[in-house]
């Protein structure tokens, strides 16, 4: 809320350096009524995009809350709090590399974007993917996305680097029997790609996703025990969980293999025909502590809300 209230700041006193892009799967609704209808064409994402110009500053904070966050649309309701969700804040190296990111929007998550400011000072040469990204705003058509998935690796400003996979409504493979299948960005994309088997965590009400990868297992968790954290509360994903996140399996077999991915899709097919994305990085403490809490069977501890 912080992060968030900065960009309200700059809003309030019109900065001319600062420019922001919210964007969400659903619209912020006032009086439990959206602002405006939502197009399922756009991908199944969910985040906020900001920088500054002054001081070539940028962060993109990847999150699941449905319906937050808007800038300058006032007295919206506030997001629900009933389930988990997750909340990853990148602060960039510099404005280049959030435009960088800005042509993956565009070309495959396709996000509906639901607030967006370009600033006065903004140099739409110089920045070119994210004046394109501007374009993007609903009720826009959403052009067709690209065919190939993508997978670029991108520093923070601190040098921690990051790995961006992303996938189109338009990302799609034939099966042998030449029938034409979309693909999923966990079991299809990620897992096979950094050359691990990986555990999800993501909302699954609906078909699962089959995983059709002969090499790398892609298996969805079925219940968070926090336990092991010391934390006495436990939780089946129907429950609480809205979170998008994954871990690889093999965290044994060498330091390298220690990903933590948080994603903003879910791991079921309705999601084959949208776009969305999963940003991988390595840190080993982290992983094996996510690692500790997955359940693939109803926990011992006495089951409660998720509180974090």
């Amino acid at each position: 809320m912080n992060t968030i209230q900065q960009l309200r700041d700059a809003a309030a006193r019109h900065d001319p350096q600062v420019g922001w892009f919210c964007y969400n799967d659903e619209h912020p609704k006032i009086n439990k009524e959206p602002v405006q209808k939502d197009n399922p064409s756009f991908g199944h994402t969910k985040g906020v995009f900001a920088f500054d110009l002054e001081t070539d500053t940028a962060i993109w904070m990847l999150h699941s809350w449905p319906c937050y966050p808007a800038i300058t649309i006032p007295a919206v309701d506030p997001p629900s709090p009933l389930f988990g969700q997750t909340f990853l804040c990148i602060s960039l190296k510099d404005v280049a590399t959030a435009d960088v990111i800005a042509r993956v929007f565009h070309y495959q998550s396709q996000p509906q974007i639901i607030d967006l400011h370009l600033p006065e000072a903004f140099n739409v040469r110089k920045y070119p993917n994210l004046l394109q990204l501007a374009s993007d705003v609903p009720p826009a058509w959403v052009p067709p996305g690209s065919s190939v998935p993508a997978d670029i690796t991108f520093t923070s400003k601190n040098g921690t680097e990051f790995r961006l996979f992303a996938k189109s409504k338009d990302w799609i493979a034939l099966a042998t029997d030449k029938v034409q299948k979309a693909k999923d960005l966990y079991s299809d994309l990620i897992g096979p790609t950094l050359c691990v088997d990986l555990e999800v965590e993501s909302w699954q009400i609906g078909d699962p996703d089959q995983d059709s990868d002969p090499n790398y297992t892609t298996e969805d968790i079925q219940w968070i025990d926090l336990n092991a954290l010391g934390l006495n509360y436990a939780w089946n994903f129907l429950d609480h969980d809205h979170a998008k996140w994954a871990v690889s399996m093999d965290l044994d077999k060498q330091s390298e293999t220690d990903w933590v991915i948080v994603a903003d899709i879910s791991r079921i097919e309705s999601q084959y025909r949208r776009g969305g994305v999963g940003i991988a990085f390595q840190n080993q403490a982290l992983a094996h502590s996510l690692h500790s809490i997955i359940k693939m069977a109803p926990p011992m501890a006495p089951l409660g809300p998720a509180k974090h």
